[in-house]
């Protein structure tokens, strides 16, 4: 029986990047057939509580996390099923008839997301520290973002094109992010390959 081979703390986390940064595509990005979104959200909530896994065994506050993610997971597949075959899960006429769940998880998502990425920086910092420190401003911003878009702001007609633009600059924030811990997860990969030529060496 082959023994598992344990993955090094700097692979650990480049492997954590890696799934993160799948699961951050994942929710941001969709593509319908018809009604079914063949890239669902609770998919790269999934992902990123399997991640959590890993990063917990270097910041173990990231289990916390765990829970939260599971409960972002269950509500967007609701809402995913929901979609598909238009059955009334929300007791009403659709998730909009429950504001104050959907405050609550909009405020779970906000923490979930800032705090994930706050430990992902922690965890690396001793490794990559000038991509930990892009990858909080990119945490930052990001979380401005989702929060003014979460804010019961009058988006009238008069205001289309400045929520057309902020709509615009969370999704290129998202992007950034999304490309950051693929930067992350490739400079982990190479940093683990030095640390490895080294201890091999006589």
């Amino acid at each position: 029986m082959a023994e598992t081979v344990k993955k090094s703390p700097v692979a650990q986390l480049a492997g954590v990047c890696g799934s993160v940064a799948l699961g951050y595509l994942l929710i941001h990005l969709e593509i319908n057939l018809g009604t079914l979104d063949i890239l669902p959200d609770w998919v790269g909530f999934l992902l990123m509580v399997e991640a959590i896994g890993e990063l917990a065994e270097q910041q173990p506050s990231a289990r916390l996390l765990r829970p939260l993610g599971l409960l972002l997971a269950a509500w967007n597949f609701v809402a995913w099923v929901d979609a598909i075959f238009s059955i009334d899960l929300s007791w009403g006429g659709g998730f909009s008839d429950l504001p104050v769940l959907a405050l609550v998880i909009r405020v779970v998502s906000l923490y979930f997301h800032f705090q994930l990425l706050t430990n992902i920086a922690d965890a690396a910092e001793g490794y990559i520290p000038d991509q930990c420190a892009i990858l909080r401003r990119r945490r930052t911003m990001q979380t401005l973002f989702l929060t003014l878009i979460a804010l019961p702001l009058p988006w009238t007609d008069e205001w289309f094109y400045a929520s057309l633009v902020l709509l615009l600059a969370t999704l290129i924030v998202a992007f950034t992010l999304w490309w950051q811990l693929r930067v992350m997860k490739a400079e982990l990969l190479e940093l683990d390959k030095t640390l490895c030529w080294q201890i091999d060496q006589p």
